[in-house]
Parts: C-alpha cells; sequence; structure tokens
C-alpha cells in the first residue's frame, strides 16, 4: 500500500553546514555526517553536545514524500540459531539485525551478512532460558558447527543432560586416582536432579 504525504524540510543547525534535510532524518544526519576537524558537525557517530533537534529549527519547505507499506506482514515466529556465539534469535530480520550488529565482534566475520543468508543457520526450539532443547532443521551453508549448543539428551522421560554437567564429570574423572568411573556411577552422576 502506497502513502503519500508532507513532510517538513529543515535546514542543519550545525554552523557551517545549513544542509536541507528532512526533519525526520536530522537526526541521523548530523549523527553520520563526517566532520573530523570539529568545525561545526562532530566526527561521525557524534554530536554536538550543544545540537538540540527538538529546538529552533528553520524549517525550510515541504516535500511530498510516498512510502510504500507492505499489505501484509509476515512474523516470522522461527529461531535462528547463530552458531557464532550460540544464541538464538527470533526470525530472519532478528537473526540478520543481531549479525550486521555484531560484525567483526565475538568470533562474527566482518562481512558476515555478505556471507550468510538467515537460511544458512538452523532452525531451533529453544526453552523459557534461550537453550536449545531441538533442532527443527539443520544448518544449509557453511556456519560454524551447531554442537556446543545442543544439550545432550537421554531419553524423553529423563529430558536431557546439560553439556557443561558432562563436561564437570570428565574433569572430575580425569582429576581421580583411576581416571575411571563405573557405568552406575556415571548414571547416578548425570540423571541426578
Amino acid at each position: 500500500m502506497k502513502v503519500k504525504n508532507l513532510e517538513e524540510k529543515v535546514r542543519c543547525p550545525i554552523q557551517g553546514c545549513g544542509k536541507e534535510v528532512s526533519a525526520r532524518g536530522l537526526n541521523m544526519h548530523v549523527f553520520h555526517t563526517n566532520d573530523p576537524e570539529g568545525k561545526g558537525h562532530y566526527p561521525k557517530g557524534e554530536t554536538p553536545p550543544d545540537f538540540d533537534p527538538s529546538g529552533n529549527i528553520e524549517v525550510v519547505g515541504q516535500e511530498e514524500v510516498e512510502m510504500d507499506y507492505p499489505d501484509e506482514v509476515d512474523l516470522d515466529d522461527k529461531e535462528y540459531l547463530d552458531t557464532y556465539t550460540g544464541k538464538a534469535y527470533q526470525g530472519k530480520r532478528g537473526l540478520m539485525i543481531h549479525l550486521g550488529q555484531m560484525a567483526g565482534k565475538q568470533n562474527i566475520p566482518e562481512n558476515v551478512q555478505d556471507r550468510h543468508d538467515a537460511e544458512d543457520f538452523p532452525l531451533v526450539e529453544t526453552d523459557e532460558d534461550g537453550n536449545v532443547m531441538r533442532v527443527v532443521r539443520e544448518s544449509r551453508g557453511s556456519v560454524p558447527p551447531i554442537q556446543p549448543y545442543l544439550p545432550w539428551y537421554t531419553d524423553e522421560e529423563r529430558g536431557y543432560i546439560e553439556r557443561r554437567r558432562v563436561v564437570k564429570l570428565i574433569e572430575k574423572v580425569r582429576e581421580s586416582t583411576t581416571q575411571t568411573i563405573s557405568a552406575d556411577a556415571l548414571e547416578k552422576e548425570l540423571l541426578k536432579t
């Protein structure tokens, strides 16, 4: 659905700039205009301390703007697992926003959005604490392996064994003098609640 409306154009109040921009785009203009010498605009990503977008901003006119809104919004309720960080995100957009924000951090490559689409990542189900409970669909692309984030399952009656409990038990056995454990002791240790 296309919607047309008139929007105010304003003059950038930063000394030495004077560029005409849409009123709703003024903050982005000020924030993203690079001025490393600080002669008016500050370096990209910073705003001058005296900048007040709700202050006395000069309106220079109006322009007709046409927006194209979708007739229906497809809410993606699937959970996609970022196998770089082990966290699940709601919907394709949620995952891709996360990847874009975290590019170059937490083991996520700088060019992650060029390398991957949301469909490359596995679909999962999580519990209320965000723990992966089940893999709905394996990854389809060249993403890191999912295994470090999966619980180790026993059977349906007993649920699953958290990986950290298994690792803790392995460390305990390694530190023991015999470095062995009986099947009964193993079961008792892993399945205790």
